[in-house]
């Protein structure tokens, strides 16, 4: 057999072991506190883990870590003693109801014997166990507990074709579905990868994506680790309170290799403007990866127009495409190759057809090219109807075949040959891959266009309209259970969550806003995904098939092109219509800091500052937890000290969450003084106004 993983990880400490490989910015700040660890310390900390888990070889281990070295260790400890790691987000403590579901289910599918973990997720424990008695269950490790142990004999991994692990990536919460990763596609994906972007041990790595997830643990941890390279690590919360963190380390660290989706490059032109590229060098930055949701053009040619001065170059740009079952990655353009597009017809699109249009609007659209598969993975258009070759000129379904495709879905025959085994009807070659999306080939070159499945991608994580549906129907009782539809729409700079559904009978005015408020909420709380619209129409209205199936594409067709029988309609307000932010002084009595938070909220949420009634929960304004990092990170500069954004979490109206801050010890401003002067608020709303804007 090939070298597995752990056989690199142990030629590298043979030959650089003093080399470090990855760095921890605890504080998410490039000149604070920094966690090295070496190709030699990683090594002996995995080690030591699997001299643990001896008992577990081919069983399955839960792993529950927040981004961390614990993680890492723990994941290639799994690989060391040959048991099957199950990498999965950690529980909140402050979000049980809504994390630990799919937690459940995960644990459920994969059959896991144990659980590894933080003493800080340990100690979750007995809450964990009063909601989910199988969990509590299982036996539990805490692996900072365990001693190193540099002569923790190990037996390394023999069977190349043999299961890593399981990847849960998509799925119902109700229905999961772990992708069998064997050592052998981990092998392939890194050797393309490297094909696709060279650069080995000199590549400097810059992540913030979760480590739970595939493209942050294959493409950068794991990346790092076969290719020996180094990796500086950040969280995701990090970087969503603070977008700059992420440039300041590609800055500091020299990175020249770092990946997010795309909403991570429309966030940082949110909240970096011009003014603040001083201290920024990004001309080591040689790939630039958008993956993991709809690439756009415009976002890519807007971030490399605005942080040009800081160094970086617009050929840098890599859009990225691939999926769970092919381990991670399939097609990209290639280092130094850039961005092209083409623009087609929207009209003709509807139809499958590949157009070329000229010009902008509402029947054009535009789209990034995707490169070629690497190294022997083969990549076939087929009509997802007739099962056969689609036409050039054609969209089609994007099968695929190769030594990267996973071997299938744990424990689900049924599922892996319904997804793994297409063949082409007219001619019978396969069995290949069926990705679900689809897309069309231009110049030899691939162009992601959309989506069979109805799976919703927002800010580059998944989501089953199923799970969405049913929590609507379940927050209010107007709403007719099965006769729920939710999709996803394209504004032009981001994919938003739109759903329609059927009341019992026609409602006013007043009960729409109150069913609105339900729904909101209940999508926010389980899902953590703000709303973008919601349309109630009349009862035996919503589009099925004649067996009773919901047409979702159909649905979303008819919103876009304003076809629903409505009843009533609520949208969050775009844009251009916010009003503008005063920046008179506060009323009287009224404080600077409790005037700075209803400010901030209404231009966060594109609502009349009037309309922020100050003892509505964040929640059913539609503060998720990306808006409540922000939050945190605005109140932090405003007062001059760490405000984390649990204190928005556990502090869920403006009220409850001044008066916490109010009753920290330390001082509530950069002055320490008991209330702000009214100049010093103007200016610093002035500034807070001024980033948005530009």
């Amino acid at each position: 057999m090939g070298p597995t993983l752990i056989h690199r990880l142990e030629t590298h400490c043979s030959a650089r072991g003093w080399k470090p490989v990855f760095r921890f910015l605890s504080s998410g700040k490039s000149d604070g506190p920094i966690e090295t660890l070496t190709f030699s310390d990683l090594a002996i900390r995995a080690r030591s883990i699997a001299a643990e888990l001896a008992d577990y070889r081919g069983q399955t281990v839960l792993l529950l870590y927040p981004s961390g070295s614990e993680f890492v260790a723990a994941f290639l400890g799994c690989l060391y003693a040959g048991a099957i790691a199950v990498p999965a987000y950690p529980p909140e403590e402050d979000r049980l109801r809504r994390t630990l579901p799919r937690l459940q289910a995960i644990a459920r599918d994969s059959c896991a014997r144990l659980i590894l973990s933080t003493q800080a997720v340990r100690a979750m424990a007995p809450a964990i166990a009063a909601a989910a008695p199988e969990l509590g269950a299982l036996p539990w490790i805490a692996t900072e507990t365990i001693p190193d142990n540099d002569r923790a004999s190990i037996e390394l991994p023999r069977e190349e074709g043999a299961v890593a692990f399981l990847q849960y990536t998509s799925g119902s919460t109700g229905d999961p579905k772990g992708v069998m990763v064997s050592h052998a596609n981990l092998n392939h994906n890194a050797a393309m990868l490297e094909a696709a972007w060279p650069g080995g041990a000199k590549h400097e790595f810059v992540c913030w994506l979760p480590l739970h997830h595939d493209m942050g643990l294959i493409m950068n941890v794991l990346q790092t680790v076969q290719t020996g390279a180094s990796c500086t690590l950040l969280t995701p919360l990090q970087f969503l309170s603070r977008p700059r963190c992420w440039l300041e380390a590609i800055s500091t660290f020299r990175g020249t290799i770092s990946m997010a989706p795309n909403f991570a490059y429309e966030l940082c032109l949110k909240k970096i403007s011009r003014a603040d590229l001083q201290g920024l060098a990004l001309e080591t930055w040689r790939v630039a990866v958008n993956a993991a949701e709809p690439t756009r053009p415009h976002t890519m040619e807007a971030f490399s127009d605005r942080f040009a001065p800081a160094g970086f170059q617009a050929k840098a740009f890599q859009p990225a495409w691939g999926l769970a079952e092919t381990t991670v990655f399939v097609a990209a353009r290639g280092t130094g190759r850039g961005l092209r597009s083409i623009s087609i017809s929207s009209r003709e699109l509807e139809h499958g057809r590949v157009v070329p249009a000229e010009g902008s609007g509402r029947d054009v659209q535009r789209f990034a090219a995707h490169g070629q598969p690497w190294l022997n993975q083969e990549v076939v258009l087929a009509d997802p109807e007739t099962l056969r070759r689609s036409a050039p000129g054609q969209v089609g379904e994007i099968w695929l075949r190769g030594p990267s495709v996973a071997l299938g879905y744990w424990k689900r025959p049924d599922a892996t040959a319904a997804t793994y085994g297409a063949h082409l009807a007219d001619s019978g070659e396969g069995p290949f891959l069926r990705t679900g999306d689809l897309a069309f080939i231009e110049d030899s070159e691939l162009y992601i266009c959309g989506r069979l499945k109805d799976l919703i991608i927002l800010r580059g994580a998944n989501h089953y309209p199923q799970d969405i549906e049913l929590s609507v129907q379940e927050a209010h009782p107007e709403i007719r259970p099965g006769c729920v539809i939710a999709f996803a729409v394209d504004d032009g700079a981001a994919e938003r969550l739109v759903v329609v559904a059927e009341t019992r009978a026609d409602c006013t005015q007043l009960e729409g806003e109150a069913i609105a408020e339900k729904v909101r909420r209940a999508v926010l709380e389980r899902h953590d995904l703000p709303l973008e619209a919601l349309v109630l129409i009349a009862p035996k209205s919503i589009h099925k098939t004649s067996s009773g199936k919901l047409q979702r594409r159909l649905c979303r067709s008819s919103f876009i092109n304003g076809e629903l029988e409505e009843v009533f309609r609520w949208e969050r307000p775009p844009a251009q219509a916010q009003v503008a932010m005063p920046l008179e002084a506060p009323p009287l009595g009224e404080s600077e800091l409790f005037t700075f938070v209803r400010e901030w909220l209404a231009r966060s949420l594109k609502i009349d500052l009037q309309t922020v009634d100050p003892s509505t929960p964040f929640a059913d304004l539609g503060v998720d937890s990306a808006a409540s990092a922000e939050l945190a990170a605005a109140l932090g500069n405003f007062l001059g000290r760490e405000v984390p954004p649990t204190s928005v979490w556990t502090h869920p109206t403006v009220p409850e969450l001044i008066q916490h801050l109010a009753s920290a010890s330390e001082p509530a401003h950069p002055q320490g003084s008991a209330a702000l002067d009214t100049q010093g608020v103007k200016l610093q709303l002035a500034r807070e106004l001024s980033k948005g804007s530009k």
